[in-house]
């Protein structure tokens, strides 16, 4: 039996739909936003699309374990960074955004 949740599609002008529940995870788990979002989403404009960053380094093997990855979003282990190619929306880990500037 397969108990992983599927992530929702992006709709209504929201293309960071797919990745709150991640992000949502990830944040009951201990994880605190480093970069405030909008009202109710962890996600904030930035030049590269909507983008969330945490304090804490991205647990992939967690996120696996829990959701059915759709093959347009990818998790980047050197950027440790998880990317939602279908809709322009990322990610960061601790390690990654801070890192990769």
């Amino acid at each position: 039996m397969n108990d992983r949740a599927t992530l929702p599609p992006a709709a209504g002008g929201e293309p960071y739909a797919p990745l709150e529940p991640l992000v949502a995870t990830l944040l009951r788990r201990g994880a605190n936003l480093t970069r405030p979002g909008q009202p109710n989403t962890p996600f904030g404009p930035s030049p590269e699309g909507y983008i969330a960053v945490l304090d804490q380094r991205i647990d992939w093997d967690y996120v696996q374990s829990h959701f059915v990855i759709p093959p347009f979003i990818r998790y980047d282990a050197a950027r440790d960074a998880i990317f939602d190619d279908a809709n322009w929306t990322a990610v960061y880990g601790s390690s990654g955004r801070l890192a990769a500037r």
